[in-house]
């Protein structure tokens, strides 16, 4: 499926930002789920925290305790089940060899050429050539190598992660009855500045299975 295809498909799209090692695990098969805080507009994170959320009829509901009244409906900002998602990386432009590389697709220390993939560049070669990375929200959508599609959303307690869904999470842990502990540190490396949004909170999260359905390789232009 091209990109031309794809703009003529009734299914939507939408796009998510995901970091070097997300797009990782994923090109390895071994990420296929992702969190997210839940927000409702006019609500802190704070605010939603305390709240309460469980699902009724097919939807989930926000209350202001169990049991209590209701106070409106969260929707899942990255779609429903069936619904797409095409992926936003770190890349790069490199006009004078015709091509985009992704960060992703080069080795934890950025320098040693990838094996099979002759045609690019090592990235002291691209520093050479005063070529930098750019940001992921920059990514036009025709440069998406990964096109994923939703196979299920939910709603649950961020400290309520199963063992399961740690390993769909991509991470792997020697100790399994510490899981929980190893994915709050995870979890609060990207989130230390938001301290709403920390393991310790417990917020409400949105819990988004997926799976890949179109990947390509370095994209040519």
């Amino acid at each position: 499926m091209n990109y031309l295809s794809r703009q003529a498909t009734q299914t939507k799209e939408r796009p998510i930002v995901f970091n070097v090692e997300t797009v990782k695990g994923i090109l390895t098969g071994e990420r296929t789920m992702v969190r997210r805080v839940v927000k409702f507009k006019g609500h802190l994170t704070e605010d939603i925290t305390r709240l309460h959320i469980e699902k009724k009829d097919g939807d989930w509901w926000l209350f202001n305790e169990p049991n209590g009244w209701m106070i409106g409906k969260p929707k899942c900002p990255y779609g429903k089940i069936g619904e797409r998602l095409w992926v936003r990386e770190t890349w790069q432009q490199v006009s004078d060899q015709n091509y985009l590389t992704y960060k992703a697709s080069y080795p934890n220390d950025l320098l040693e050429k990838m094996p099979y993939l002759e045609n690019v560049p090592s990235m002291e070669q691209l520093k050479e050539k005063g070529y930098y990375w750019n940001s992921p929200v920059s990514m036009p959508k025709q440069f998406s190598r990964l096109l994923l599609e939703i196979t299920d959303t939910r709603i649950e307690r961020l400290q309520d992660i199963s063992h399961q869904d740690y390993e769909k999470e991509g991470l792997w842990s020697t100790h399994k009855h510490n899981y929980k502990q190893e994915f709050g540190k995870h979890w609060d490396s990207f989130y230390e500045l938001n301290s709403g949004r920390r393991w310790d909170n417990n917020p409400w999260v949105w819990c988004i299975n997926f799976r890949v359905i179109e990947r390509r390789s370095v994209l040519s232009k």
